[in-house]
């Protein structure tokens, strides 16, 4: 009786493993899955795509029935189509890419991206010539329907929308202009991408605008929407209409309203020619501002720019008394008389605005005025004061490099150049350019090299950089390298013949 008993609790012991081993099954199933899935994107994402693939696949044959792991095939397959080189090499991969997106929707038809991916590997595929494919015709692969199915799964996919109407571009289909005002009605800021297409045309704007006037009707996202009007107006210069809409728009979520908003709206009133309208907006602009002195120098480009430098000064004489920013208002109408040449009545007013408080700006333009009229000694006492107020900026250190190199005070030149690179934000070729110079011409041939180097691989393709490397090697006795760098020079500069009369006597 005890023996039976035994038997029957190893009995019953072996029946709850076999059926927690059978529950476990389909779980180290989906656990190897997902280890295989993880392992798949990062080989794909560190360049390694056979083998993202070859893992995709084990995770797809461990869990066969998830339709995301085939859609990821799909994606894969697709992707590395796009990087073939030809079309012959492409044209396999779409049709994995194809197949698998359809195995995906098979299993779950209401997934918005596997549609998509069925109608642009079909897309991809019609775009072809034909040759690998002697079967296939424009409607083989029912594409346009995958489309409309992923939209109607998606309705508001900008994504999807796009890619629908340049393919009904790409096969002449009359309802492109139907999908263009879907597209501008459903997102308003397509207009923007829209306009770029080849397919932009006056009757595809046309389909825009209603889209974006049924958007404005539907109230979908009406600050946008009205703003997006008023771009499409402007770009008409049609400025009545852009500047209704702009106005438009500052009605609806104003807490958002900043001073860049109501500078916009100047410019518009600047294009209109609307003086008093585009000062009133401007003077609003600055009473909000965070940076007025930015702010200043945004709107005085404006009129700049439309060289309506009378206009800028009656807005001069309109903020000198309401805001704390006479010096920067005078250096900014110091920049709108330097910029119609009236050298001298710049420089009575900047140094008129450094009478009542010296600034390093000031004295870079009285610099910047000294340098168009050739007075050296003048420019170099300027910006010299100006390096000294602000020693960091580096724009001033250049310009004092420039004006030190003319003087021939070769050593001071060449630490402001120094200086210069040390406190650039980013580094600037012209900047290392100028300090070889500067080093050249002191004989120190090495440090020259060393900066055309550095110049030359922030911009490669100037041709100055390479023939002023040449001649330094010239000098180090470097006569293939100096060759070398007279090929590059004329290959960036094929008419210059200086370039090519040293490239012939170094390879005689």
């Amino acid at each position: 009786m005890q023996l039976y008993s035994i038997h029957m609790r190893y009995i019953g012991g072996l029946t709850i493993l076999n059926i927690a081993l059978i529950g476990l099954y389909p779980l180290y199933h989906y656990l190897m899955a997902g280890i295989c899935y993880l392992r798949a994107e990062n080989f794909w994402h560190e360049g390694y795509y056979s083998l993202a693939i070859e893992y995709m696949k084990k995770a797809d044959s461990c869990a066969s029935m998830d339709y995301r792991i085939k859609k990821e095939l799909g994606k894969f397959y697709y992707r590395l189509a796009c990087l073939k080189k030809n079309a012959k090499e492409a044209w396999p991969l779409i049709i994995k890419s194809k197949e698998y997106y359809e195995k995906a929707n098979y299993l779950a038809p209401s997934d918005a991206q596997t549609a998509y991916g069925i109608a642009r590997a079909g897309f991809s595929l019609e775009a072809q010539d034909g040759s690998f494919d002697p079967a296939r015709d424009n409607g083989a692969y029912n594409t346009l329907s995958w489309f409309e199915e992923a939209i109607r799964l998606r309705p508001c996919s900008v994504t999807f929308r796009y890619a629908m109407v340049r393919y009904l571009f790409y096969h002449g289909d009359n309802r492109l202009l139907n999908a263009v005002q879907e597209t501008a009605r459903v997102y308003p800021l397509s207009y923007f991408y829209l306009k770029k297409e080849k397919f932009w045309s006056q009757t595809v704007k046309e389909s825009v605008k209603k889209g974006l006037e049924q958007a404005v009707k539907e109230k979908t996202s009406l600050r946008e929407s009205h703003r997006v009007l008023s771009s499409f107006f402007e770009d008409g210069k049609e400025w009545e209409s852009a500047i209704f809409h702009f106005k438009q728009s500052l009605q609806y979520r104003s807490f958002g309203n900043k001073a860049e908003d109501f500078i916009r709206l100047g410019l518009l009133y600047i294009k209109k020619k609307d003086f008093n309208n585009a000062e009133i907006n401007f003077i609003k602009a600055l009473n909000m501002s965070q940076d007025r002195k930015e702010d200043l120098e945004r709107i005085y480009n404006i009129y700049k720019k439309e060289a309506f430098f009378d206009e800028f000064f009656r807005l001069y004489n309109q903020t000198w008394s309401r805001f704390v920013v006479a010096h920067d208002m005078d250096i900014l109408l110091a920049m709108s008389m330097m910029d119609q040449k009236r050298w001298n009545d710049a420089k009575d007013l900047l140094i008129k605005a450094n009478g009542k408080k010296p600034t390093a700006g000031a004295y870079y333009w009285l610099a910047s005025i000294a340098e168009a009229e050739k007075e050296w000694d003048n420019m170099e006492l300027y910006i010299q004061k100006a390096t000294v107020m602000e020693p960091e900026n580096s724009n001033y250190h250049v310009m004092f490099s420039r004006v030190l190199k003319r003087l021939k005070k070769l050593e001071r030149a060449e630490e402001e150049a120094g200086l210069a690179i040390k406190f650039e934000k980013k580094p600037s070729p012209w900047t290392f350019n100028q300090r070889a110079e500067i080093r050249f011409e002191k004989k120190n041939y090495e440090g020259a090299l060393e900066d055309w180097a550095m110049a030359i691989r922030l911009k490669t393709d100037r041709a100055s950089f390479f023939a002023g490397a040449a001649e330094a090697c010239l000098q180090l006795g470097y006569w293939q390298r100096a060759a070398g760098y007279y090929e590059k020079a004329i290959q960036f500069d094929p008419e210059n013949k200086r370039y090519m009369q040293r490239y012939k006597e170094l390879i005689k």
